[in-house]
């Protein structure tokens, strides 16, 4: 397969800052998080340690509904700006084309395993083995800095190899490097 180099042609109006869609977007992505985040204290369905009750209920659910209906909001606003002409933060119909949708759902997979990866790592590290914070952090430097070096290798090598084996490469180390690490671990 061969690969096409799209030049990017300069705009003539630079375009505008869509305030409203980056407050709705911060708005209810922090309200999903922050719910996510006070779950712990607060409990997911039963009220632990909370501020105020919702219907006798834990607020951690209303409050993911509420970034939920803002980010519905959001998706809205964007899909009004794009039908106008205006500058969107994301433009809605890329999501029509199936490689956009891929490439998508491709990253968000790899990010659920990152993060998971970091969320599961250092728990063990200082719970398990009751390594401090510093010491963590020092046992994941060098996965920090191979993420580095590999995301400026990665498009050097996607121009000679292609896009696709380059994360099937990127696949291959990862699992190789969870194996690893599970083997290792006690």
């Amino acid at each position: 397969a061969m690969l096409r180099k799209v030049q990017d042609t300069p705009a003539d109006v630079p375009p505008k800052i869509d305030v409203p869609g980056a407050i709705m977007s911060a708005l209810g992505i922090g309200l999903v998080v922050y719910a996510v985040l006070q779950a712990g204290s607060w409990g997911w369905i039963q009220p632990r340690n909370v501020p105020f009750e919702v219907f006798g209920f834990s607020p951690t659910i209303f409050v993911i509904a509420a970034g939920a209906v803002v980010l519905y909001a959001f998706v809205g606003w964007q899909r009004r700006l794009e039908e106008r002409g205006g500058d969107p933060l994301v433009r809605m119909a890329m999501f029509s084309l199936a490689t956009v949708r891929s490439g998508v759902s491709v990253q968000l997979l790899n990010n659920l395993c990152l993060l998971g990866l970091f969320f599961a790592i250092p728990l063990c590290l200082q719970i398990v083995q009751g390594l401090s914070a510093f010491d963590t952090g020092l046992r994941l430097l060098p996965v920090s800095v191979m993420m580095i070096v590999a995301s400026l290798v990665g498009p050097k090598l996607a121009e000679n190899l292609g896009p696709r084996t380059v994360m099937r490469i990127g696949a291959l180390l990862f699992f190789a490097a969870a194996v690893g690490l599970a083997a290792v671990m006690t």
